[in-house]
């Protein structure tokens, strides 16, 4: 009987291009049966419209983070992408900020 021989093979990502690029602030991660669950979300101000913002503000319960993915993610999987991430952490510093110049601010000059 023959031996099988065992066949690697590189992975290559695809049609990355082609997905939405999805913002996300907030983060939770979960764990339960032996995966964690990662959920990017976004959280925005609220819309406080009204003459007393203020007053607006203290009669709120929550500000929502909405939800816009959720990954299933397994251990060996979440350690390699914390370590993707501290490298590139440690490769690109922090950017300068950059105030973006307003039409008014451009028209005053």
């Amino acid at each position: 009987m023959a031996q099988e021989q065992r066949l690697t093979l590189p992975l290559r990502w695809v049609d990355v291009h082609d997905l939405p690029i999805l913002y996300a602030n907030q983060f939770m991660l979960q764990y339960h049966g032996g995966d964690f669950f990662l959920v990017p979300g976004v959280v925005t101000p609220p819309a406080l419209t009204g003459p007393n913002q203020h007053e607006e503000a203290r009669r709120l319960k929550f500000v929502a983070v909405h939800p816009v993915a959720r990954l299933a993610v397994p251990r060996a999987t979440l350690e390699a992408l914390a370590r993707i991430i501290q490298q590139q952490l440690k490769t690109f510093p922090p950017a300068p900020y950059v105030a973006e110049e307003t039409e008014d601010q451009a028209e005053e000059a």
